[in-house]
């Protein structure tokens, strides 16, 4: 009985085919690279460079150029040649710097000025022609003090450039 015991134990053993086994899941299939095209170059243009800054921008804006106003009518006061074309009352010292603010500052690429145009200013100091280069020297050195070099150039060829319409006619 032992025997016919064992025997029926190894057959169902058999049957059952020992251990269970399980199937390992089919692996997913290994994705295939396909050659490409080479990327062709998109053909975009470099952004413009950005615009040159203004004279006033470069002079530091409303405040550099109040600065070249102040240190130009201070070298205009201090000159014994000239200093007598500046007003000696203080509210129109005060509204000829505040005129040549607004004027430099507009020509210089400024906001635009709605004061007094540069010709109206220049007749009402009654600035003799002989006198013209003496004020402009005057804010030339002035210039030279306020601004950076390349922007003093720039004022003092512009006042120079105006000299025919600014300065007044008559002897020299």
């Amino acid at each position: 009985m032992k025997k016919v015991f064992a025997t029926l134990c190894v057959i169902t053993l058999a049957a059952c085919g020992g251990e269970a086994k399980t199937e390992a899941p089919a692996a997913a299939p290994t994705p295939t690279v396909e050659p490409t095209a080479e990327p062709t170059a998109v053909a975009t243009t470099p952004p413009p460079p950005p615009a040159p800054k203004s004279l006033f921008d470069r002079m530091g804006g409303g405040d550099g150029v109040t600065k070249l106003v102040d240190a130009s009518l201070a070298a205009i006061k201090a000159d014994k040649k000239v200093s007598r074309y500046l007003p000696r009352d203080a509210k129109k010292l005060a509204a000829l710097h505040d005129d040549l603010v607004a004027q430099i500052g507009a020509a210089a690429g400024g906001p635009a000025s709605t004061r007094s145009d540069p010709r109206t200013t220049i007749t009402a100091m009654k600035i003799k022609a002989k006198d013209y280069d003496v004020l402009v020297d005057d804010i030339t050195k002035a210039a030279g003090g306020a601004l950076g070099a390349p922007e003093a150039k720039e004022v003092v060829d512009a006042l120079t450039g105006m000299k025919d319409s600014l300065a007044p006619s008559g002897k020299k």
